[in-house]
């Protein structure tokens, strides 16, 4: 099944985001759209990893530079505390996973 193959490299990366936050810097800088999946490794994920907070800052700094409709839904509910414009953001989250990891 596609949605849960696409939840296992959701899983896999956040099981090395110790690795991948040491080169978070070289992702910010040459490959931002692999924000997408972490943010919604650590949306799916149950556990809430320590990291949690380091990566908000993360999606704060790039708010500017990347948009996403999955990293935009953690910046209105955690950066801005803008509920509204979460729920508007998790429309576009649901289209964009259906295509994504669909």
């Amino acid at each position: 099944m596609v949605v849960s193959s696409g939840l296992s490299i959701c899983n896999v990366a956040l099981s090395k985001y110790d690795v991948i936050f040491r080169y978070l810097n070289a992702i910010q800088t040459s490959a931002p759209h692999l924000l997408r999946y972490l943010a919604t490794a650590f949306i799916v994920n149950k556990r809430r990893r320590p990291q949690f907070k380091d990566f908000i800052k993360v999606i704060q700094q790039e708010q500017h530079s990347y948009k996403d409709p999955i990293t935009e839904f953690l910046a209105c509910v955690y950066v801005n505390y803008d509920f509204d414009g979460a729920q508007k953001k998790m429309r576009e989250c649901e289209e964009v996973s259906m295509v994504s990891f669909g």
